[in-house]
């Protein structure tokens, strides 16, 4: 499918009338935004279910204003008109892409999501994890912040995105006790189906 140009006569329209809204800010002369551009047209061909759509910053700069974006690219999503991902990972030094992967794998953007285990939230965290990060797990901002901390650090201690990722979904323990990610299936699957995801999106 093919990307959609918002402007402000149109972006209320666009994010009011689809489920899944995925919106790029950038504008003409940005280096890394011509890099980003494909990339994002590649992922809106092959997840025809989701509308991605760009707002060039230079052009609907009331719009850009009015999101607070202070810098380009910007990666916002909406999720039943609700914001529920905007770029922050530059704090940690974790890559947007990835948790926007993240975001998408655990809840599929559903800030309310409240899995058999427990976990809740955008970004799923189980109630002692998001104590110990000091995160809301129901508020979409705290619980992205906490999820690029919590990242931070896993890729920190493991050394790799695909062990961090790994701890991310079945703890840090059990991938310290199988030296690697453990071999449970569903965590083989998440670190696969995350990557591919971080993959189409940065």
């Amino acid at each position: 499918m093919a990307t959609v140009e918002l402007t402000k006569d149109n972006f209320e329209q666009t994010v009011n009338g689809n489920p899944i809204v995925i919106v790029d800010f950038s504008a003409p002369w940005c280096g890394p935004c011509r890099g980003f551009a494909p990339v994002f047209e590649k992922a809106a061909d092959a997840h025809t279910d989701v509308v991605f759509a760009k707002v060039n910053t230079d052009e609907q700069q009331e719009l850009a204003g009015a999101f607070g974006i202070r810098s380009i690219p910007t990666l916002m999503v909406f999720r039943e008109k609700v914001i529920v991902f905007q770029q922050a990972g530059a704090q940690y030094g974790v890559n947007p892409s990835l948790l926007a992967a993240v975001a998408s794998q655990e809840s599929g953007f559903n800030p309310g999501a409240v899995s058999p285990a427990g976990a809740v939230g955008l970004m799923q965290f189980m109630p002692s994890t998001a104590r110990g990060l000091g995160v809301n797990p129901l508020d979409p901002a705290s619980s992205i912040n906490g999820a690029a901390k919590y990242l931070s650090g896993l890729q920190n201690q493991f050394g790799s995105t695909a062990l961090a990722l790994a701890a991310y979904n079945a703890g840090p323990g059990a991938v310290s006790r199988y030296g690697g990610i453990p071999p449970y299936a569903e965590t083989q699957n998440y670190v696969r189906a995350v990557t591919s995801k971080a993959e189409a999106y940065s």
